[in-house]
């Protein structure tokens, strides 16, 4: 607590010297950059920084000064009715169409530009909802829907496409690697959410400027950016703290950074630690939820114990670590240079849906976890900015570390599975100025994964240790280069086409003779191309009506975990490797409108269709001309993913901008989504991956130093009819209708959060769940938190 009052103390005092201002969005409450404050005899100027602050000490006292930036109104206000550290808000003109996002490119563009839809969460949307985690940024914004099967985790899902298609980058890095699968994945919880400086969500295929997996969406996050000073003899230094407790799971964390700020170079440097306990659900839901029992294990032996607290989702608990260092060097006007550093690490955590199965009332299993997680990350970065033209080379190395455990109720033995990706990421990425009308933006890609697996069973009675099938063929190879073009043509300034192609080719290599199991499949070597496209047209008809249309093609070609996996996909049933795979193809269009009435209200309308072909599935198999095999001592159905199925998605998103008064705003997205998928045989069913009607509500209140938001997330129900042929028979996390049948019921929250900015400093409360509700998004095989108060102190960078 000492500690805490000195930094508290030093904190309110690091900028007193200068009368300062932040400028921000009056919808979103995100800093505003570039921001022009001048005078009224236009004698004196100066911009907002990068965070949206500006120093006001070259203006005088009674001037009265001009606030204008692009997309908000021009605003007037006196210097000396302007407090020091004061906010002030713009109102935004045209709310989501000038605004700049990068998702579509390596580079800044204009969001109305571009035809297809992009959401952007910004640094200040983020502050406001102090996620747990980036799974729950994403959650927290109405904008993805995101499946979780343990507290350690979160599988985002867009427009019915989940996991190894929908694509996630980090500062522009290709995150997803070659054991991606389409089961769900936990990936985007390395991400440390007190990094970022923004997100920003593709809706639709991107795979001409991505390249494979970008089916769904493409999700972009990108961390904190660094400026270096224009002046020569200056250097700044900044120390930015933040706590965060919430009560559901008895989360503690704490995030410390440094920034150096010196002219040519800056540097930045994070750390965050997580500890979250057990997570209580809510008080009023399906009973069926409850945790009403768990294993404990003394003496080498296994009872079932009653759970005294059925709230508590005994063994969901875990503890997460992240660390970041990024520096820029301005190396001439047009050159500058990046390098970053990311790890992340977690303890054990639960595969939870996995410890609250049971068969003849006992558990299925006495223990079930994931060993720590890792995630390293590093990038080297050149760029150049010329009048014409931009460029920007880049190449990362990362690693990743996974690993699985698991043992049987009452069987000493626990089984051991233990993976890791070694991946290269080379790109060139260029935009050239070719008129005024028209940008060429062009570019390389080259990605290469290396996994490497391995699998032990070790019995805890006689300590023997012996080798078991692993997940993967050990040293396996994957990899994909590609070289895309796409111009953007304005052919008046209401009309501007967007085309593009990207050229792919993608190369595997896999021995299947390091595992006795699937030896006879010897070493395949896999191959394949493929050309994907883009066309799209955006028509500014006047300022209220904006039309877009988008039509595109995209492809995943099948890595390691689609030609190779071997697994236990469930009780009794295993999976294994087909190497005669082809990859999947979708079409794709899209058609939006936005409508604009003055300043006070914007809606933004997208329409969708999607048609997937070839689709990889995992569906009966043979193995050795048999249905069934015995696997680790179980006789288990034979599974593989297979080309067998074609897939339809359609459906329509609705977000909603209205200004209410200067300080209050409200905003509303809805996302609906209709997904059928049809095998080889003919045979109709819904997608797995097409996630009920959901969305938010909410209220936004600003002034000065205070923010408030009241919202409401609201999810719609799925019937027994309408779930997925292999969601149907899992009782152990769906509830049950009158009939007895699996269904996943409606729900909605209420949320209050406010924020209260003293000096530097950011107080943060929220009231999460104030109903109370027992739920389960989705698919999901953990229930959400209950009720619970999130408190947060954090410094303003």
């Amino acid at each position: 607590m000492r500690l805490l009052f000195v930094i508290l103390l030093w904190g309110l005092g690091f900028s007193a010297y200068a009368q300062q201002v932040v400028v921000k969005d009056s919808l979103s409450g995100d800093p505003l950059s570039g921001v022009i404050i001048y005078n009224e005899q236009r004698t004196t100027f100066t911009t907002t920084s990068s965070n949206g602050q500006a120093d006001l000490d070259r203006f005088g006292a009674k001037e009265l000064l001009f606030f204008r930036h692009m997309g908000h109104g021009l605003l007037k206000r006196q210097k000396s009715n302007i407090q020091d550290r004061a906010i002030v808000l713009l109102i935004a003109q045209s709310e989501g169409l000038d605004e700049i996002v990068v998702s579509a490119s390596r580079f800044a563009e204009v969001a109305r530009k571009l035809p297809v839809r992009i959401r952007k969460i910004g640094a200040q949307e983020i502050a406001l909802t102090q996620p747990q985690t980036a799974a729950d940024l994403l959650q927290n914004t109405g904008a993805v829907f995101v499946q979780k099967s343990q507290l350690g985790g979160g599988s985002p899902m867009i427009r019915g496409f989940a996991t190894n298609r929908v694509l996630i980058t980090v500062d522009g890095i290709r995150m997803n690697n070659a054991i991606f699968r389409g089961g769900n994945i936990q990936n985007v919880i390395s991400i440390d959410p007190f990094t970022l400086d923004r997100a920003e969500i593709l809706y639709g295929p991107g795979t001409v400027i991505a390249g494979s997996d970008a089916i769904g969406g493409v999700i972009n996050f990108y961390t904190r950016e660094l400026e270096e000073l224009e002046s020569a003899s200056e250097t700044l230094q900044q120390t930015d703290y933040a706590l965060r407790m919430a009560t559901a799971a008895s989360e503690r964390t704490v995030h410390a950074s440094h920034k150096i700020i010196g002219p040519k170079i800056a540097a930045l440097m994070s750390f965050s630690r997580m500890s979250v306990g057990d997570l209580k659900m809510g008080a009023n839901g399906p009973e069926s939820y409850l945790r009403t029992f768990y294993v404990e294990t003394q003496d080498g032996i296994d009872r079932v114990v009653q759970n005294d607290e059925p709230k508590k989702q005994v063994g969901s608990g875990f503890d997460s670590y992240h660390f970041m260092a990024k520096v820029r060097h301005r190396i001439s006007k047009e050159w500058y240079q990046q390098l970053g550093l990311f790890f992340n690490t977690t303890s054990n955590f639960g595969r939870y849906d996995r410890l609250i199965q049971t068969k003849n009332e006992l558990p299925l299993s006495a223990e079930w976890y994931y060993g720590p997680q890792q995630w390293l990350m590093t990038y080297y970065k050149l760029t150049q900015e010329a009048e014409k033209s931009r460029h920007q080379f880049s190449a990362a190395y990362q690693r990743f570390n996974e690993s699985r455990f698991d043992r049987a109720f009452a069987d000493p033995v626990l089984n051991e599975a233990a993976e890791f990706v070694d991946v290269l990421n080379v790109s060139l990425d260029s935009e050239r100025i070719l008129s005024e009308q028209s940008l060429l933006r062009y570019g390389f890609a080259l990605d290469h994964n290396f996994v490497g697996s391995s699998a032990f069973s070790f019995n805890r009675e006689n300590l023997e240790r012996n080798a078991l099938v692993t997940r993967y063929p050990d040293g396996s190879d994957w990899g994909i280069w590609a070289l895309y073009a796409a111009l953007q043509k304005s052919f008046s300034e209401k009309v501007t086409l967007n085309a593009g192609a990207r050229f792919n080719q993608v190369n595997s290599s896999i021995d299947f003779e390091s595992n006795p199991f699937t030896a006879d499949f010897g070493v395949q070597q896999f191959e394949t191309s493929a050309i994907t496209y883009s066309l799209g047209l955006n028509y500014d008809h006047s300022r209220e009506w904006h039309f877009r249309a988008n039509w595109s093609t995209a492809f995943r070609a099948p890595n390691i975990d689609d030609l190779s996996k071997v697994f236990d996909s469930e009780p009794r049933s295993v999976v294994v490797p087909n190497p005669s795979l082809q990859s999947e193809k979708a079409i794709s269009t899209e058609f939006g409108i936005r409508r604009r009435w003055g300043r006070k209200l914007w809606i933004d309308t997208s329409f969708f269709h999607s048609r997937l072909n070839d689709a990889l599935i995992r569906r009966p198999f043979t193995y050795g001309g048999q249905s069934q095999i015995e696997y680790r001592g179980v006789l288990s159905d034979v599974l593989a993913i297979q080309n067998g199925a074609s897939a339809e998605v359609l459906g329509a998103e609705v977000a909603i901008y209205s200004h209410l008064t200067r300080h209050l705003s409200a905003r509303a997205f809805v996302n609906y989504t209709h997904g059928i998928e049809t095998d080889a045989d003919g045979v109709a069913s819904y997608m797995r991956h097409a996630a009920p009607l959901f969305g938010l509500l909410q209220l936004r209140y600003m002034s000065g130093r205070f923010s408030a938001v009241a919202d409401t997330q609201f999810n719609g129900a799925i019937s027994h009819e309408r779930l997925a042929l292999s969601e149907q028979p899992k009782s152990f996390i769906y509830a049950l209708d009158d009939q007895g049948r699996t269904y996943s019921p409606a729900w909605q929250t209420f949320n209050v959060r406010v924020n209260y900015e003293i000096r530097r400093w950011q107080l943060f409360l929220a009231l999460e769940n104030i109903s109370d509700q027992r739920y389960r998004p989705y698919a999901s095989g953990i229930a959400a938190p209950g009720r619970q108060v999130v408190l947060g102190l954090q410094t303003r960078r």
